[in-house]
């Protein structure tokens, strides 16, 4: 798993976006590696309703969504019917890519 702003950057939490950046250059990396036994292929988040939605003040949230054009916050079942599909033998010839599930999330489109 990780996060888009390994892919947008951010000014804040710098050392998250560094990990979730090595995440993706890893996935691809060992894809190269375990290629073909092993498919390796990594979840893209924007912003899913999940627990640290509830550190956000109500406008918060609402700026937030106003990134997304979906006009809605991801949901954790939506992201889980990704990753069984990334499982699962209908993904049997995708290895080495990020699957970006952000509802087409663009924070830098102000």
């Amino acid at each position: 798993m990780a996060s888009i702003t390994a892919r947008t950057g951010d000014t804040t939490g710098i050392p998250y976006l560094i990990a979730k950046s090595g995440i993706i250059a890893l996935t691809k990396s060992m894809a190269l590696s375990l290629a073909p036994r092993i498919r390796v292929n990594a979840v893209v988040l924007g912003s899913i309703e999940t627990g640290w939605v509830n550190w956000l003040s109500g406008d918060e949230v609402r700026k937030l969504i106003s990134y997304i054009p979906m006009g809605r916050l991801g949901k954790p079942e939506e992201v889980a019917k990704a990753v069984v599909f990334l499982l699962s033998d209908d993904s049997s010839f995708i290895t080495g890519h990020t699957i970006v599930i952000d509802g087409g999330e663009c924070t830098a489109c102000d």
